[in-house]
């Protein structure tokens, strides 16, 4: 599913860097060989096709093919072990040469197991308590995820039933249950009332509810942030990285964030959806190669438009076909090194490359010259395959020593 023809675009169609070089191979071997052939015609006929056919033979494409191939397969395997898992190949690649990394702030840096909640407002009933926590159940954010688990709810679940349901993103959910309309969202999509809300300050995290477009109240989160997280992001800004937080929420813990992260981290805070994917397109039109990090559904657009989009999760089940990687959330804390063996990667490649080139030199030099015969080729040639697949193998798994 997740490779279908549907959801590809771009930058899941672009070349490996080493097919521009793997393009010439049989030109240019069929030209030796051509070469060769009409030397020894004219020179020592007897000698022509061991000449020809050692260079054919001796040519090894597939060690080429395999450098990229086997080292981007083994390094998807290896990441897959730590929590990352990769849509293709092609993203080893870009997380390599990117240059930008944007985090997304509430589900993403932070986490909705340790959230502390406080309800603020007018007394909930019971029938209104069953329907806040069934609509926000249906959710994937993780606002929505951290109030359907509150341990305040004090009673046995029942089966409420949705008779309609909707998300926007950025803003809320509205959802109607026997003819009773709920939202659950942003202050000032809970109430069509808007003269309510003429001097209330919406400060911190907060789900504002109403009932029937009568206001109930809110519910107040004070997000944890993952464990290591601040480590991790000051890793990246070290080694020349530029890091952008884009985030729906307002800036009441920008200072917070300073003193933890530094002054070199950007915030951008009160962003839509919308004004997510705008900024994601700035960055690249300024050549910026840009890696997303989010959690999803609102996220998706700048998840799609960056040059690698990861989606961070706690459920293993979560998928959003917009990104390019899914991350679990407890690995969240390893994406600098994650990032540093997809570079490890491309090094790798371009070694076992030029291993490969070398080793074709040196038998066609020797073939060209009529001192190889075709049954020591047809026996160098699997050879080098096996020492290539034996080179990127062992070094995949040095590099990733330190995760």
């Amino acid at each position: 599913l997740w490779n279908n023809d549907a959801f590809h675009n771009q930058k899941n169609k672009e070349a490996s860097f080493i097919h521009p070089w793997s393009n010439y191979f049989s030109m240019v071997l069929f030209t030796i060989a051509c070469s060769a052939g009409i030397y020894w015609q004219l020179h020592d006929p007897s000698l022509t096709w061991k000449a020809v056919t050692s260079i054919l033979i001796v040519a090894c494409p597939c060690s080429l093919l395999l450098s990229a191939t086997f080292t981007f397969g083994n390094l998807m395997r290896i990441v897959g072990r730590k929590g990352l898992y990769l849509k293709n190949a092609n993203v080893i690649e870009r997380l390599s040469t990117a240059d930008t990394i944007v985090f997304d702030k509430t589900g993403t840096l932070t986490t909705n197991e340790r959230s502390a909640i406080h309800y603020h407002g007018k007394l909930l009933s019971h029938p209104d308590m069953m329907l806040i926590k069934a609509v926000a159940t249906q959710s994937s954010h993780p606002l929505s995820k951290s109030i359907s688990s509150w341990n305040e709810w004090q009673f046995e679940d029942e089966k409420i039933s949705i008779d309609f349901y909707q998300e926007i993103p950025g803003r809320g959910i509205q959802a109607r249950s026997h003819h009773k309309t709920i939202r659950l969202g942003k202050m000032d999509f809970v109430c069509d009332e808007r003269w309510f809300f003429s001097g209330m300050q919406d400060e911190g995290t907060n789900v504002h509810v109403s009932i029937d477009g009568l206001y109930k109240g809110k519910f107040q989160l004070q997000q944890a942030y993952r464990d290591g997280i601040f480590d991790m992001i000051q890793q990246l800004s070290r080694s020349h990285t530029s890091i952008h937080i884009l985030s729906g929420d307002n800036d009441r813990e920008k200072t917070y964030l300073e003193n933890k992260i530094g002054q070199e981290v950007n915030f951008h805070f009160n962003k839509n959806p919308e004004e997510k994917l705008s900024f994601i397109q700035s960055l690249q039109k300024n050549g910026k190669k840009v890696i997303m990090v989010g959690d999803g559904l609102n996220d998706a657009g700048a998840l799609q438009q960056s040059d690698v989009g990861i989606a961070v999760t706690d459920q293993s089940n979560y998928f959003t076909p917009a990104c390019d990687a899914i991350l679990e959330g407890t690995s969240l804390s390893k994406l600098n090194k994650l990032i540093q063996l997809a570079k490890s990667g491309k090094t790798i490649v371009a070694i076992s490359f030029a291993v490969s080139i070398a080793y074709n030199i040196v038998g066609m030099y020797f073939s060209t010259q009529a001192l190889l015969s075709p049954l020591i080729a047809a026996i160098l040639m699997p050879a080098s395959t096996i020492s290539i697949i034996v080179l990127t193998y062992a070094a995949a798994r040095v590099v990733s020593f330190k995760l």
